[in-house]
């Protein structure tokens, strides 16, 4: 998979944009001759006006005509050609233009829905950097991804994107993998841990063994199956394409049938007959029926797009007229993406400002999501980290480590202190289980004695209805 079958389309004359031009020019020239109809002196100018109407406007139409009859097929595009035709020979020009101007104007309506998922599919992309530092021969080289072999080591440093799927083999560190998971609190990693192309390595170096081709990713397949998406029609899309063709020979051949059967069996002048023909072809021209579903479909994932929803296709639209229930990934759907200290629990003895100073002192010092969510809490509660930091060791995964006025400050989670020989006592334990269990974060304090428990958690966001 390469960046080329998500490309926009580039310069005017490519189809998408071309139509779209050719679509306003139609519009303008109906609009134009509309203004100055009935006026004699403008008659040569109203036939300009139409001639540049059905020029632009059923261009692609024409293109699309041909093509389906070298392929021994009718389908409307044929009918709507030669109901417009049909129309400038009774000189109902303007019929006829509106005619073509309302298809051309659905197939611009489908290119620029398609835009917007080719957007979003790009911006997917672009998640995954072009290039890794991988080590070869000794040494540590800048080789592109498509070149990464699987059992090769990666270099990963602060801040950077993984390129590939793998596995951390060295180092430790937190990863924002909330592009490809949702899940908005940052995940520990260390060795052992699975990693996915696309997240964001924080705040250590890592090692990472490559375990998949890069065309093999879970990015990558996120992306492949979103482009195969945009191909499935809806289950009416596909009704209307069956239907379309056999509807086209039908009011073809009823046409015939009015002008043959009248004039050479009943006496009727062809003249007339002609005439009440083609207001026949062209009244049963299908264009409501036909724009009406592709419209209405491309139009809502044009709109969605813009909204952040991505759609795999039209077949997935349509079927969600039918849901009765709908299940969220919480995280920036019905939340706002970002931690927040929910739980501020004090030890027995220890009230809630000790408790968020303290916090918030060593907490200061990490750009760490969850660190920042503390501080927050502890600003906005009016508790400002106020003190010195005589030491200060961040663990990645686990917390901070520091020493301030003599005592020793330990922020972090359990495993922290597993690691630093303190012994969590069974009520903070409990209580610990119970809000993990409700799935918060909870962070543990220590400042040479328990002082207490403090929570992270996804804020609801303010559009969310609650009590359903």
């Amino acid at each position: 998979m390469t960046n080329a079958n998500v490309e926009p389309p580039r310069g005017i004359f490519t189809q998408p944009r071309f139509e779209a031009v050719l679509t306003a020019i139609a519009l303008a020239a109906i609009v134009a001759n509309s203004l100055i109809q009935g006026l004699i002196a403008h008659e040569n100018l109203e036939l300009v006006l139409n001639i540049l109407a059905y020029a632009t406007g059923g261009w692609f139409g024409v293109v699309s005509a041909w093509k389906s009859l070298s392929e021994r097929r009718v389908n409307v595009d044929v009918l709507m050609v030669l109901a417009s035709i049909g129309a400038a020979i009774i000189q109902h020009w303007i019929e006829g233009a509106i005619l073509l101007f309302l298809f051309s104007f659905s197939n611009t309506l489908q290119a620029y829905a398609m835009g917007k998922s080719r957007n979003a599919i790009r911006a997917l992309m672009n998640l995954k950097p072009r290039e890794a530092l991988v080590r070869r021969g000794g040494g540590e080289v800048l080789v592109p991804v498509e070149a990464l072999v699987v059992g090769e080591v990666v270099i990963l440093k602060p801040g950077e994107r993984f390129p590939v799927d793998g596995v951390v083999v060295a180092g430790e560190s937190t990863v924002d993998q909330s592009p490809i998971t949702g899940e908005s609190i940052p995940i520990s990693k260390e060795p052992g841990s699975e990693v996915f192309a696309g997240t964001l390595n924080q705040n250590g170096s890592l090692d990472i063994r490559v375990s998949k081709a890069e065309g093999e990713t879970l990015l990558s397949r996120i992306i492949h199956q979103v482009e195969e998406a945009q191909g499935q029609k809806a289950k009416t899309q596909r009704f209307l394409d069956r239907f379309e063709g056999a509807y086209a020979l039908t009011v073809l051949g009823a046409v015939a049938l009015y002008i043959a059967v009248p004039t050479l069996f009943l006496g009727v002048k062809f003249a007339g007959q002609f005439y009440q023909a083609m207001v026949l072809m062209t009244v049963a021209s299908p264009c409501a029926l036909i724009l009406s579903t592709p419209a209405s479909i491309l139009s809502a994932i044009a709109k969605a797009a813009t909204r952040g929803v991505l759609f795999k296709g039209g077949a997935a639209l349509e079927r969600l007229a039918a849901v009765k229930i709908a299940a969220f990934d919480k995280t920036g759907t019905l939340t706002r993406g970002k931690p927040v200290a929910v739980d501020v629990l004090p030890s027995a003895g220890v009230s809630v400002s000790d408790l968020l100073k303290a916090a918030a002192l060593v907490e200061a010092k990490s750009e760490h999501p969850v660190a920042q969510a503390v501080v927050d809490r502890a600003r906005k509660d009016g508790f400002a980290p106020l003190g010195h930091v005589e030491e200060f060791r961040n663990v990645p995964g686990l917390g901070i480590v520091a020493q301030s006025g003599g005592e020793k400050i330990v922020v972090g989670n359990r495993r922290l202190f597993e690691k630093e020989g303190i012994v969590v006592t069974s009520e903070l334990a409990q209580e610990a289980d119970a809000r993990e269990a409700d799935g918060k974060t909870v962070i543990f304090v220590w400042k040479d004695r328990w002082l207490g428990l403090i929570t992270v958690a996804d804020e609801v966001g303010p559009d969310a209805v609650s009590g359903l």
